[in-house]
């Protein structure tokens, strides 16, 4: 991957607040041979010890945990991710290859880059 981007907004997409028992997140990841951004919605399951993040549409499940560093772990479950995008699909697998776990730090580009897939009035 080239980029990923995970964002949050005050409302989530129905309007309704983000709270710690009803959360979401807008997830875009954008790969080497492709200037294309795929994105999805992604709703948020806690536990004690991470986050489980579902992306709607059956697009998988990732899971995030704090990195070392302050930035974040992002790992795909057993059956990865798969997001289609305007004219094709792009999929992370959960078992094989390098795209499984990502860290991620705090970037501008990317949020500024993938914000045609989170327009919301909220800030």
């Amino acid at each position: 991957m080239q980029r990923i981007e995970i964002d949050s907004e005050k409302l989530n997409p129905d309007g309704k607040l983000n709270t710690a028992e009803r959360f979401e997140l807008g997830f875009a990841i954008q790969s080497m041979s492709s200037a294309e951004w795929y994105g999805q919605n992604s709703i948020c399951k806690s536990s004690a010890t991470r986050i489980d993040w579902y992306l709607e549409g059956d697009g998988g499940l990732f899971k995030l945990t704090p990195a070392e560093g302050g930035g974040l772990r992002m790992e795909t479950c057993n059956y990865g991710i798969a997001i289609e995008g305007s004219n094709d699909a792009i999929q992370l697998s959960g078992k094989d290859g390098d795209d499984r776990v990502f860290i991620l730090n705090a970037s501008r580009e990317e949020c500024d880059a993938a914000s045609a897939f989170f327009k919301t009035d909220s800030e």
